[in-house]
């Protein structure tokens, strides 16, 4: 069933403000409340919601969870038919190692270690999002794939689950800097989606990996980036399932006018506002200008 089948099988439901929220007569599951003027609604889109007694957030995965006293694959499989791809546990979970048979640890390579200290990339962050290096070209059956000289920066969905990689080239002779294997579907996912807690006070939506890693090395870890300056609707589900507080959006300043549109499209999803970084990328600047630029962001 899905989460509204769910609701319906198990509550007394009652469809307000025109059809948009869903209000539960029953117990909390979270709390206990089981008071007359229970205060518990649900998004009937998004599935997600709050207890206004104890303040509880959740989502359909969690909710199921606190209702029938179970995990997360019992939950998932209550919810079977539910559309919940984008759904996790409520805490930020590790990313899986990743081992490519084809790939080398960048440390045992200079001019790659190089390239990437003089983008302020460091062991910690080479580490922590599980980066290697690819010394050749890669043969995919009858298809050969440029890999030779370029970092290889694996892809996981909002679980945590490797779905893809690319592939930064470090020499700067190539003509495409980022290259990805035939048949991903880049629009479908967020990269670093997986690392951001639910619910936390900001997120910040970037262009490319590396302007994740930028942010980062600032101390600034909430961010993801769309793979270029566009957003996707499976993207926005993603962005939705994590609840942020607020919403920045920094694709470069070539795009200003894609950010107002974003504003404009998704700004009654979240508070939104735009950073400007005069045109540099993230990792060309300190910790004190990110935040100042956090700081100074507009509406």
């Amino acid at each position: 069933m899905d989460f509204n089948d769910y609701l319906d099988a198990n509550y007394d439901v009652e469809f307000v403000s025109g059809g948009n929220q869903i209000k539960l007569s029953g117990q909390c599951p979270f709390c206990g409340e089981d008071r007359s003027d229970l205060r518990l609604y649900v998004n009937a889109e998004s599935g997600k919601g709050q207890c206004f007694h104890c303040g509880e957030g959740f989502g359909p995965i969690s909710f199921v969870m606190a209702a029938e006293g179970c995990e997360f694959p019992q939950a998932k499989k209550i919810l079977s038919d539910d559309e919940d791809d984008y759904v996790r546990e409520k805490q930020q979970a590790p990313a899986p190692e990743v081992k490519f048979p084809f790939m080398e640890q960048i440390t045992a390579f200079p001019g790659a270690m190089k390239y990437m200290n003089d983008r302020g990339i460091d062991a910690r962050l080479i580490d922590y999002f599980k980066m290697t290096y690819c010394r050749q070209n890669l043969v995919m059956g009858d298809r050969t794939l440029y890999t030779k000289s370029r970092v290889i920066i694996p892809i996981h969905d909002i679980l945590g689950r490797l779905v893809s990689w690319t592939g930064r080239d470090t020499t700067g002779r190539s003509k495409t800097k980022y290259l990805m294997p035939p048949g991903f579907q880049s629009a479908d996912h967020l990269y670093h989606a997986w690392g951001i807690p639910n619910g936390p006070q900001y997120l910040i939506i970037v262009e490319g990996v590396f302007d994740v890693y930028g942010w980062w090395r600032a101390g600034i870890t909430n961010v993801v980036a769309t793979f270029g300056k566009k957003i996707s609707e499976a993207q926005i589900k993603i962005i939705d399932s994590i609840m942020p507080e607020r919403v920045f959006i920094a694709w470069d300043s070539d795009a200003n006018w894609m950010k107002y549109e974003f504003i404009q499209k998704y700004g009654h999803h979240w508070p939104v506002r735009m950073i400007d970084l005069s045109g540099k990328d993230s990792d060309e600047l300190s910790q004190g200008a990110l935040i100042k630029a956090l700081g100074t962001a507009k509406g």
